[in-house]
Parts: structure tokens; C-alpha cells; sequence
């Protein structure tokens, strides 16, 4: 591992990815056990330190640390109660300071530390519950082997835990994997994505059909259908599904309907795009490309719609600042991938 600077908004996120299903002793132990074992895959040598309050519920020191390893791991979980922050978000946050920082904040350098390596540990509803400290490396990479140790947990505390009040997320959730749609034509709309969208055909499947329909896919249960995945550039992959039912509706819902969607797609040069599809065959372009007001969080964004030959909705958008969407404090939406791909 190098040492990396991370942004306050990347670090604010790594306190979220520390948040467990629960927190035990047991788990303390698991945690200090996953830094040995990721200490030991990158060669490194460090001592570990797992709290819960002021109690240590796991300490280990490998070959080569030294026992002022010891009392860095005191201040930096000292850091950590202090601000219920990472130590090392403290750290960045409090740079401005300088050397002044223990006197602004009423620290003494004999309690508390500014370097990277001490993650509070949250469990899910209940806040801070513990916290992980590492030492040995340099701050930034203490910091990482700690959350490497919790991802390396995590996953394992939610299971056989979850009520039905419970909202924070799936665990171990990744990213969108697929989109899908059901369209009239299966053919039809591979070649429409492929031919005149980009996409790539990565596979068809079916005939699908059975009672597990209505069991597994809340359709009739003498439904049948067939499928087919496109790979639309880097980061999106498409489903598309033709059924046979005996209760199909093969209305396409309009934007203001229940169940009505659409799906976007970004390019760098909306005009060209909307020149482009103008010319495919049986495609609905609708009025634009459009812009949005100075004061939308979206402001620099242009887009318009249209629709396939089979009418499902579309649009296409371009963000002319090429700076990403902001919202909320510290929010911001994903950036678009670019198209080609390995």
C-alpha cells in the first residue's frame, strides 16, 4: 500500500463503511485478527488495538513494532473519542492549524495524536460503538489496513440480525447491476440498441416458463418469457424482456404513470446526439435539447427525450460544465464512465 490523501467527503464515507450489524467482543477479536492477516498479505508489520470505550477488548504486536507503537494507538483512539471522527479526517481537517491545533483545541500532544490509523466502529442505529486502531506504517496507510479490517468483517455481523424496521442499506451492497425493461420485440430491440445505440449483445436466454413464475418473478404463472443482456460502455448493463402472458397490458406507461421510467444515456455533444437519433428510423425525438435554470442543482445540464420505435422513453443529457451534479451537503451523483471498455 502508498500513503494517499483522501477528501474530507471519501473519509466522512469510510466512517459509513465502518458501520456493523454489532459489536462484541467477539467481533474486536476478528477485527484485530484481519489486520494481522492484511499486515501479513503486504509484508508490513504493525500493532492493533480494538476498543470499546476505555475498555481494550483486543491488543496484538507483530515481529519488528516496538512498544511506542503502544501509545500512538492510546492517542490516536484518544483522537477518535475526542471528535467521533477518524483520526485521520482529524488530522486533515485540522491542518489549517498547523502547529498551533493542540493549543486552538485544548490538546495535549501527551493524550492525543494527529495521524491516520484509529476508525470509530458504528453499528447499525445505535452509533459509535467501539473503535480499531493501527500503528506502524505511515498515518494514511494505518488508515487503510483499519478499513480493510472492517470490510473484512462486516459483512459477517449482519447476518441473522435484521428487523423490519431496520433502513440503512443492503450489506455488502457493491453497485447497480443491471437495469431492465420489457419491451414487445425482443429482436427488434437488440437490434435497435446495438445497431443504433452502441450496446454489445452479451447473451440470450429462454424460453423461461413455470409455476416458479408467479413464485420468483410475480407474473402469471403460465407466463413465459425470453431475455437478453446488453452491455451499454463501461459501467451499465441493460436487460431486456419479452413476455407471453395472458394478462399483459402492452400499454407503454408514459412518464406520469405508475411505473413509468426512462432510461438516460450521457454523451459529451447533445446537439450531435439529437441531430443523430432525428435520422433513426421509427425514433420520436421530443422538443430540445433543453436547458435547466441558473438556480436547479443541476444548472449546466442539457438534455431532451425520445422515444424507441416500440415507444419506451429515453433521454439523452450532457452536463456542459463537466464538474458532476451537486445536491446536498457533501451529496454528489456519480459521474458518468466512459463508454469503451477492456
Amino acid at each position: 500500500m502508498n500513503g494517499h490523501r483522501w477528501t474530507p467527503e471519501e473519509l466522512l464515507a469510510h466512517e459509513v463503511d465502518c458501520t456493523l450489524g454489532y459489536f462484541d467482543a467477539e467481533t474486536a477479536w476478528q477485527l484485530g485478527r484481519a489486520v494481522l492477516r492484511a499486515a501479513g498479505d503486504h509484508d508490513q508489520s504493525v500493532t492493533v488495538r480494538v476498543a470499546r470505550g476505555t475498555q481494550i477488548l483486543f491488543h496484538a504486536a507483530m515481529e519488528g513494532t516496538s512498544t511506542d507503537q503502544d501509545d500512538w494507538l492510546r492517542r490516536k483512539l484518544n483522537t477518535v473519542a475526542r471528535f467521533g471522527h477518524s483520526s485521520q479526517y482529524v488530522t486533515q481537517k485540522l491542518e489549517p492549524y498547523g502547529a498551533g491545533a493542540f493549543e486552538e483545541f485544548g490538546m495535549s500532544s501527551a493524550e492525543y495524536v494527529l495521524a491516520g490509523g484509529a476508525v470509530p466502529i458504528h453499528v447499525d442505529g445505535a452509533g459509535i460503538a467501539g473503535a480499531i486502531a493501527v500503528a506502524g506504517l505511515s498515518g494514511e496507510d494505518d488508515h487503510a489496513l483499519a478499513l480493510e479490517a472492517v470490510s473484512a468483517v462486516r459483512a459477517s455481523t449482519y447476518r441473522g440480525t435484521f428487523t423490519a424496521h431496520e433502513s440503512s442499506g443492503i450489506p455488502t451492497i457493491r453497485s447497480v447491476d443491471h437495469v431492465a425493461y420489457t419491451v414487445p420485440d425482443l429482436v427488434e430491440a437488440i437490434d435497435f440498441f446495438v445497431r443504433y445505440l452502441g450496446g454489445e449483445l452479451v447473451f440470450t436466454d429462454g424460453p423461461f416458463s413455470g409455476d416458479y413464475m408467479r413464485t420468483k418473478l410475480n407474473v402469471d404463472p403460465s407466463a413465459s418469457c425470453r431475455l437478453a443482456m446488453i452491455r451499454m460502455g463501461a459501467t451499465i448493463n441493460l436487460e431486456l424482456f419479452e413476455y407471453q402472458a395472458p394478462d399483459r397490458r402492452v400499454e407503454v406507461p408514459r412518464n406520469s404513470d405508475i411505473g413509468g421510467g426512462h432510461l438516460a444515456l450521457y454523451v459529451d455533444d447533445v446537439d450531435l446526439a439529437y441531430e443523430y437519433l432525428t435520422t433513426v428510423p421509427g425514433v420520436v425525438v421530443q422538443e430540445g435539447p433543453n436547458g435547466v435554470a441558473e438556480s436547479s442543482p443541476v444548472h449546466g445540464q442539457r438534455w431532451f427525450y425520445f422515444l424507441t420505435p416500440w415507444g419506451m422513453q429515453m433521454e439523452i443529457t450532457s452536463d456542459a460544465t463537466a464538474r458532476g451534479y451537486r445536491g446536498l451537503p457533501g451529496a454528489r451523483l456519480a459521474l458518468p464512465g466512459t463508454w469503451d471498455y477492456a
